[in-house]
Parts: C-alpha cells; sequence; structure tokens
C-alpha cells in the first residue's frame, strides 16, 4: 500500500474502478457490505473478501476515493479498524472522488511557490494539505492583527477586514479536489493578499514600536502645537509626520519616522526648556515679592510658610511640566498667590484688635499684624480710549491721564499697583 511499486492487479483495481464510476454517474449508493459481498464476490469475479478490501484500501490511499459513515468522512489514519471489522461495513458508503487534473495540480503548486516561496508536494492530498497549512497560518496572523487595527490607531483593517473571510471560504472545502478548485479561482485575490500579508506581518512584528513611538510623540508635541508650528522645520517635520499616521499603506515610508522625532524634539526641547526658564524666574520674582510683602507687614511665620510651600510646589510642577500653556498658567498661578497673600496680609490688619488678656489666663492675644497703605490698582488699559496710539497727542493724552490717576492714588495715602 506504499504506492511505490506497480500495481500486481491493474484489471482488477479498474474493474473496481469502473463501478465506482458508473454508480457516480447514475447517483447509485455503494455501500461497502454490497461491494465486496455480493459485487465481487460473487460471479464472474469470484474475488475474496480482503482481495476487494485491499483493493479498496489502495484507492482509498491514493486518494481516488472516499469512505464515509453517518455522513462523514472516515479519516485515513481511522480506515484501518473500519475496513478490517465486518460488522461496519454495512454503514460504510464508497464515494469515488474527483482527482485534480494534472495540468491544474501544476498550476496550483506554481501559484503556491508564488505566495510561500516554495514549491508544493506533486501529490494532490499532500499539496492541499501543504496549501492549506500555509493559508492557515495565514488566517491566524491576520486574526492576531485585528484587533489593533481595529481600534484604528494601526494601519491594515481594510486589508483584515476584506480578507480574512475570503480565506476562510478557501479554507471551508477539507476536500483536496473542491480545495484545490477554491485555491485556484481565488488566484488573483491571493497574489494581491501576499504583498499587504508581508508588508502587515513586518509591520506588527518590527515596526510597530516605532509606529507607537511615533503616535506617542504626536501627543506629546501637540501640547505645543501653536508655538511649533511658528518654526518652519518644525512645521514640516509635523506636517510629514501627520502624512504617514494617516496614510493607508504606511509601510515603506516608517523609516523616515526616526529621524523626523529627532528634529521635532530637539526645537520641542528648546523651546519648553527656554519658557521654563523664563516662567521659574517669574515665579522666583514673585515669591520675593511676597516674603519683601510679609517682611513689611511684620514678617509672619505662619504666612511666610505657606507662601516658601505655595511657590515650591509651583516651582516643582514647572520642572516636570512640556506644555508651553501649562508653563504660562504657572506665572499667572505665581500672580495669584503673590494676591492672596497680598490679601491675607490685608484682611489681617483690618481685623478687630484683639482684647487684652484677663488676669487669671495664661494665654495671650498674638500681636496684629501692621497694617499695610490701602492699595489701589491701576489698569492702564482702562485710560485708553482706542487700541492704538497714533499721533504724540494722543501719547500725552494718555500720559496726563496715567499721572492723575497715579498722583490721586498717592494724594489718598494709597500705594499703587499696576496691572
Amino acid at each position: 500500500l506504499t504506492l511505490q511499486t506497480e500495481e500486481g492487479n491493474p484489471q482488477a483495481i479498474n474493474e473496481v474502478r469502473d463501478y465506482l464510476r458508473l454508480c457516480g454517474s447514475t447517483s447509485k449508493q455503494v455501500v461497502l457490505q454490497e461491494l465486496v459481498e455480493e459485487r465481487f464476490s460473487n460471479r464472474p469475479y469470484g474475488w475474496p473478501s480482503n482481495e476487494t478490501i485491499l483493493l479498496i484500501a489502495r484507492l482509498l490511499v491514493v486518494g481516488e476515493i472516499h469512505l464515509m459513515r453517518a455522513g462523514a468522512r472516515i479519516p485515513l489514519d481511522k480506515a484501518y479498524d473500519e475496513l478490517t471489522t465486518t460488522s461496519k461495513w454495512r454503514q460504510i458508503t464508497v464515494i469515488q472522488r474527483k482527482i485534480t487534473d494534472p495540468a491544474e495540480l501544476q498550476k496550483a503548486r506554481k501559484l503556491g511557490q508564488d505566495l510561500f516561496g516554495a514549491m508544493g508536494p506533486d501529490n494532490e492530498e499532500q499539496l492541499a494539505a501543504y496549501l492549506q497549512q500555509n493559508l492557515k497560518s495565514w488566517s491566524d496572523s491576520l486574526q492576531q492583527f485585528k484587533p489593533l487595527a481595529d481600534t484604528g490607531d494601526y494601519p491594515g483593517k481594510p486589508i483584515i477586514d476584506s480578507n480574512v473571510p475570503m480565506l476562510a471560504q478557501v479554507l471551508a472545502e477539507s476536500d483536496a479536489f473542491k480545495f484545490l478548485q477554491n485555491f485556484l479561482n481565488r488566484k488573483d485575490d491571493l497574489l494581491d493578499l501576499s504583498d499587504s500579508f508581508h508588508e502587515l506581518s513586518n509591520f506588527f512584528s518590527k515596526q510597530r514600536a516605532i509606529w507607537d513611538e511615533l503616535r506617542k510623540a504626536m501627543t506629546r508635541y501637540q501640547l505645543n502645537e501653536l508655538e511649533l508650528q511658528r518654526d518652519p522645520e518644525a512645521a514640516a517635520a509635523m506636517q510629514r509626520m501627520n502624512q504617514i499616521l494617516q496614510s493607508a499603506s504606511p509601510y515603506k515610508i516608517i523609516n523616515e519616522v526616526r529621524a523626523l522625532i529627532d528634529k521635532v524634539e530637539a526645537i520641542n526641547t528648546a523651546l519648553v526648556s527656554a519658557r521654563r526658564a523664563q516662567v521659574l524666574e517669574a515665579v522666583e520674582k514673585q515669591r520675593s515679592q511676597a516674603l519683601a510683602e510679609i517682611a513689611s507687614a511684620g514678617n509672619s511665620v505662619s504666612l511666610v510658610r505657606d507662601a516658601e510651600a505655595s511657590y515650591k510646589v509651583l516651582a516643582e510642577a514647572c520642572a516636570k511640566h512640556n506644555s508651553v500653556a501649562h508653563l504660562d498658567q504657572a506665572t499667572t498661578e505665581a500672580a495669584r498667590i503673590f494676591e492672596s497673600i497680598v490679601t491675607a496680609i490685608e484682611r489681617a490688619a483690618a481685623a478687630p484688635a484683639p482684647s487684652p488678656a484677663t488676669p487669671a489666663s495664661t494665654t495671650y492675644p498674638k500681636p496684629k499684624l501692621p497694617g499695610p497703605k490701602p492699595r489701589h490698582e491701576v489698569r492702564v488699559s482702562n485710560l485708553l480710549t482706542k487700541p492704538f496710539l497714533e499721533t504724540s497727542e494722543e501719547v500725552d493724552d494718555f500720559l496726563d491721564k496715567l499721572r492723575t490717576e497715579l498722583t490721586n492714588t498717592l494724594a489718598r495715602g494709597e500705594r499703587i499697583q499696576i496691572k
């Protein structure tokens, strides 16, 4: 049964082939028990049962027939037990299967070589198994890529969505003849998938890390997009990065990503560092002014402690911020802290004086902070009647208004805060 030697009784096996072909053409069901015990055991044949079973086994191994029981095909590795147990013969039917034309078989082998880089076996069953194994590997890989592609953060979704069902349809046929027909009928689709599959496989196995880095970098740079767009080199690089991210097939241009990230990163780092230095300088200036205000009002220990703590937290936050907008907000927050401290000093000064301690009391009231002069905010923008000063007369008029506002404030015994 190894099929490596010539058929010992070609006439007998041809008789079996002809009978199965005749029954197939008339849609007659061939029961194994009837084939062995009636058809070929009686005249004019008179063959021993086991001789007929050997012929059936040979046709089964060579792939010319299928054995069926209860509507299911009997696998080759289970056939020995079925054929050698006579009580099972009544439940087994024999079906002559179609054989792929040798020319079509060679076409399938050539297509398999184009797809998978190696020529498959020249045996129909073995070739079908080889091709099914490789297509199953493709299908499994696409199924693994699909959850990531479905998020919209990675390329390849249209290719995956269209080809997973196509591969499932090709692989749905277990019969070698029907499978190879489907395989050849889908030649164009499979060749189209071949290029895309190798690109997708390379992307998810080798390029995904740099792609993730690109996505994270773009998210990081969007924090300072307005400022970066003012730099021609950064603007051009970010535009190209967006084009890569939005490309339906970015696989051949991903090699540009590293240089683009490095370029924008250098510009962004310099931008943030410069702004951070400016903001930290402004925060320190506000801190110094706040401590000076506390000192002039009597140097309250609690206010000093609160001011130092607030400005320290703000400075530490500035050291971590990579957003220019957040850094600018820190400048505003530093001014707000200063305002809150001045307000606290003013409220303490305006509070009623504590009553003297009674002789029996051992607790003495804290001394009241000296009261600072009343504060008056002068908002320069409120003194302007138009957004631009265009003549010397308009400048003189503005300065007169400002001088009047300032001198009147001082005349009232108030101190001036310019905003």
